[in-house]
């Protein structure tokens, strides 16, 4: 072990005994510092990736030795500790190609033809579990329909639900849409402003606006 004999002038001396000499055997660098230095940092952060589906059934995880036992229902940016306790796992849910989600409930974009707006239809979407739901979209209605109980579940308690939205265009083609028309709507009055500067104010209000 480490003693330290006395202050002096000269400083500080140290003695080295239990046999190891110097700084070898159970010296700096072995397992016993590395433990302390790691509880006083705490447990460090890692970034875990999950589908959809496996925030459905829950999912267990090995990642670098650290096993983690994910619940099912767990939240995006949610922190969940390792059965070591040495490594906090931040969750980040992948975009699904069907479902988005509002916490244990899932929803989905229906499109439909205009025929099928029109008179109706029996519409069906694959769940996450591989279940066929079917859901009857009354005509003329581009109103929710809630099927009760077909979203996410939680560790315990009743399922989340799954509503479907009916619409003629996808809501992330409408978003695209969007951005495009708003970038053509800048160049117009970029053009505008070159030919008459008199329109400048004008062009930063509606970009505020926008």
């Amino acid at each position: 072990g480490v003693r330290f004999v006395q202050f002096g002038n000269g400083g500080m001396r140290m003695s080295f005994g239990g046999g190891g000499g110097g700084f070898g055997g159970g010296g700096f660098g072995g397992h016993p510092f590395e433990s302390m230095f790691q509880q006083q940092r705490g447990p460090q952060q890692k970034p875990l990736s999950l589908t959809l589906e496996e925030v459905y059934t829950g999912v267990t995880r090995r990642v670098n030795s650290h096993t983690v036992r994910v619940p099912p229902g767990v939240e995006d940016k949610e922190k969940i500790t390792s059965e070591d306790d040495r490594v906090v796992f931040v969750i980040t849910v992948q975009p699904h190609e069907r479902f988005t989600r509002n916490k244990l409930n899932l929803h989905h974009a229906a499109v439909l033809t205009v025929g099928q707006l029109f008179s109706g239809c029996d519409y069906t979407v694959k769940g996450l579990d591989g279940e066929v739901i079917k859901a009857a979209l009354p005509a003329l209605s581009l109103g929710n329909v809630v099927k009760m109980g077909k979203g996410l579940k939680p560790p315990s308690g009743p399922r989340g639900d799954l509503v479907i939205r009916p619409c003629l265009i996808h809501p992330k083609q409408v978003e695209a849409i969007k951005g495009v028309a708003k970038m053509l709507l800048n160049l117009v009055m970029l053009f505008a402003c070159i030919n008459y500067p008199q329109l400048f104010f004008v062009f930063l209000l509606f970009r505020n606006i926008l």
